[in-house]
């Protein structure tokens, strides 16, 4: 699989916008996230494990963009693949070279 740049807030706020996800935070309402960013060129992500706890390895996972709301620290997540394609697909409208 292809490596390829985790989106900029701006182009996350474009697919939100185009796509009608709210940017409200469920938690306390306000409308401010900053974007956790993964160490060393690496995607946060969900692992999965058996359901009797032991571990699968490589167990596969879900790549995500992770935001944390600026003023009560919730998280949110969304799967980074669907993104990343909406971006290819749309990058006059999604912010790509506004870095």
């Amino acid at each position: 699989m292809a490596t390829e740049a985790l989106p900029t807030i701006d182009q996350l706020s474009n697919f939100f916008t185009a796509n009608g996800v709210t940017t409200r935070c469920t938690q306390c309402g306000a409308e401010d996230w900053v974007l956790v960013e993964a160490p060393q060129s690496a995607a946060w992500s969900i692992s999965a494990a058996r359901v009797d706890g032991t571990v699968v390895m490589a167990a596969p996972s879900i790549p995500l963009v992770a935001l944390c709301c600026s003023k009560c620290a919730n998280l949110r997540q969304h799967a980074l693949r669907p993104i990343q394609h909406w971006i290819n697909a749309n990058s006059s409208q999604a912010g790509a070279g506004h870095e």
